[in-house]
């Protein structure tokens, strides 16, 4: 007779630890985007990517139902920070979004600009 799999308290543990360490990340990383530090916020994208497969590969092997009464506030409270995980990556997202599109209008301002600079001169450079 073969066991049924347990999940036991370290691996959900391993688990939480490695949530709650994203749930850091992104708020560094949303201060980092605020800053307009994108050079760090680049470094960040490798540990974050790695921290969410970590957490990928754990989280797939655990059933809630073969949880035990041991595991079970433990399993909830990832479950709570992996929502909040979610709404810090989604603010972070939204962040991004918006300094992307300030700068597309900065950069359409600065074209126009030169557009009409050009239009005022030929192409030797004297006013039309």
């Amino acid at each position: 007779m073969q066991d049924e799999p347990h999940f036991s308290a370290p691996s959900i543990q391993r688990c939480s630890e490695l949530v709650s360490s994203l749930s850091i990340l992104l708020d560094e990383e949303f201060d980092l985007l605020t800053e307009k530090n994108l050079e760090s916020v680049e470094n960040v994208q490798a540990t974050k990517f790695s921290l969410m497969q970590d957490i990928l590969k754990i989280r797939e092997n655990i059933d809630s139902e073969q949880l035990s009464k041991a595991t079970l506030p433990i399993f909830e409270k990832l479950q709570a920070t992996l929502t909040e995980c979610r709404d810090k990556h989604l603010r972070n997202d939204l962040l991004l979004k918006k300094q992307i599109e300030i700068t597309k209008s900065l950069l359409n301002v600065i074209t126009r600009r030169n557009e009409d600079q050009a239009s005022v001169y030929d192409k030797l450079g004297r006013l039309r």
